[in-house]
């Protein structure tokens, strides 16, 4: 189902909840070329693919974030409903710029993908915390990812964050804009604070756009 519609004008951004221990997948398009993106297709390919036909769109590209299950688990059923591609690097969806932003941590081959001021973050940004590193995530780094969320920060401040999953079920938004995250500027000013930060929610998106000095 979508969850929020959050398109502007003719760019397509829909935010959906079709499974998972509540995952989002993401799709991006351009009403006026009709071409969109899909963003971890990890559950409900027939879903995903039925939403793009509905919006009118069809979908060209897959963008996944990382390769854990859970945000990969329906992909080859997409490809195969939708003929799509698996993208690797910048893409376009009409004359809209589809850039993706490496952010290891999570996982060693994490990526955001930033459209049209929306930045999808996977597992990097929960809504409420920040994606786990340790054993129960080979290859993962809390130091890379430390720097990862530090390089989110360096987007600009109007920037709106799409996260991956949303496993705080007390909070009820789904998207903040990127002020708000600055919290974590002084929550973990080094490397060393990351630890204690993974398992907490350490920023509320119950405050409105906007509202951080």
């Amino acid at each position: 189902m979508i969850l929020n519609d959050l398109s502007r004008g003719d760019a397509v951004v829909h935010q959906l909840h079709l499974g998972g221990d509540r995952n989002f997948s993401y799709l991006f398009g351009d009403r006026v070329s009709g071409e969109a993106a899909v963003v971890d297709p990890g559950f409900e390919p027939d879903a995903l693919a039925e939403a793009a036909k509905t919006a009118g769109l069809t979908v060209h590209h897959v963008l996944i974030t990382h390769g854990h299950a859970d945000h990969v688990g329906g992909l080859d059923r997409l490809l195969e409903l939708t003929g799509a591609n698996v993208a690797a690097g910048a893409i376009r969806l009409g004359e809209r710029s589809l850039t993706p932003l490496p952010t290891p941590g999570h996982a060693p081959d994490h990526t955001c993908w930033l459209f049209e001021g929306f930045l999808a973050t996977g597992d990097l940004l929960f809504c409420g915390k920040v994606g786990g590193t340790g054993p129960f995530f080979p290859g993962s780094s809390a130091e890379k990812e430390w720097a990862s969320l530090h390089k989110v920060l360096e987007q600009p401040a109007k920037t709106i964050v799409l996260p991956g999953p949303d496993y705080d079920r007390r909070i009820r938004a789904s998207t903040q804009s990127l002020p708000a995250l600055h919290r974590f500027r002084r929550l973990c000013p080094s490397q060393g604070e990351l630890g204690g930060l993974q398992g907490k929610a350490w920023y509320s998106l119950r405050i409105p756009a906007g509202s951080w000095p």
